[in-house]
């Protein structure tokens, strides 16, 4: 069996029997890390209430700036029982046909009440300024991708009527109209100011498989650099599914939902509807995908990271994804 383009797990991957997965990303904010250091024994919790299953981590913002495309820190994480799970390792060199993220094969298990532990080694945080280049603040996040794993409530599992699959990217515009950060006296503050936004389906049922996000303000989209404003760095969004239930621990910055699509998946895909223009090696990629209803809403609380004198702007945020065409 051929697993499709934009599936993030190998296509003899399965659910075990009797379980369900839901795709599921745990943040963890750098930001207040200072730079040089080292930081052993970082935690972090996991939800008491189901079991999460790690696919991926993606550790550049942290590791790899302000030099653009070259590593500068390590990381090194360890399972359920606190075992290293490797020596120090580098995130990897950005750019195309390179990751700074890494899968986790075999998939590892941390069980529902646990903690994820892990270290940083000379961590260096990426630094955005405004546009008048007067103020700066760090902008950077540890990301652990995986699957929530519980079991399967009795009862029959409803039937889906046969259908087939239409991939299709819904465009999508959000006014962000107020800062992200203030200044009271010499210190940076940023503000905790995120608002809700919904987002009307098509007519037909829609998997989600990711998204892109870009200041529309710009027009040729780019990788995040070693220093200034990023022209997709400007928002920080948590995802819901149709039954309001949260995707991620916390906001992720929105450079970092990008989805991962080579120039052939694009093409073959979403090359006409997708701002994208090159690969992006980073992202968030929802597997299983998130399916929500025809004619429902999709949810995201957005958190403005702008600068004052940067507002207002205009994020454009693209879902990549398939329809289901019911069969006749």
């Amino acid at each position: 069996m051929r697993s499709h383009p934009l599936e993030c797990r190998p296509a003899a991957y399965v659910t075990p029997e009797g379980f369900e997965d839901e795709s599921f990303t745990y943040v963890y904010d750098t930001s207040l890390l200072t730079n040089g250091q080292d930081y052993q024994n970082l935690v972090v919790p996991i939800d008491p209430s189901e079991s999460f299953i790690l696919r991926r981590v993606e550790m550049g913002a942290p590791l790899m700036y302000p030099q653009s495309n070259s590593t500068v820190g390590k990381y090194r994480i360890r399972d359920r029982l606190g075992r290293y799970l490797s020596q120090p390792v580098a995130p990897g060199t950005f750019g195309l046909g390179t990751t700074w993220s890494r899968a986790m094969v075999p998939e590892i298990p941390y069980y529902g009440g646990g903690q994820l532990r892990f270290d940083l080694f000379n961590i260096q945080n990426r630094t955005t300024t405004g546009s008048l280049g007067t103020d700066s603040a760090p902008q950077s996040q540890c990301l652990f991708h995986g699957v929530l794993r519980r079991k399967i409530r009795p009862g029959q599992p409803r039937e889906v009527p046969p259908f087939k699959r239409q991939w299709y990217a819904q465009v999508h515009y959000v006014n962000i109209n107020w800062p992200g950060f203030y200044q009271s006296g010499p210190i940076l503050v940023r503000y905790n100011d995120i608002r809700r936004f919904q987002f009307q389906m098509d007519d037909y049922d829609f998997e989600l498989y990711g998204m892109h996000f870009r200041n529309a303000f710009f027009d040729t989209p780019q990788p995040p650099g070693p220093l200034g404003q990023s022209p997709n760095a400007d928002v920080a969004a948590v995802l819901y599914d149709p039954y309001l239930k949260a995707r991620s621990s916390g906001p992720i910055l929105g450079e970092y939902m990008d989805t991962r699509l080579s120039l052939s998946q694009m093409a073959a895909g979403f090359g006409a509807a997708s701002p994208i223009t090159n690969a992006k090696p980073y992202g968030v990629a929802y597997c299983p995908p998130i399916l929500y209803p025809a004619s429902g809403i999709l949810t995201m609380d957005i958190q403005s990271l702008c600068w004052p004198e940067d507002i207002p702007t205009y994020i454009e945020i693209v879902l990549l994804g398939a329809l289901r065409i019911p069969r006749k």
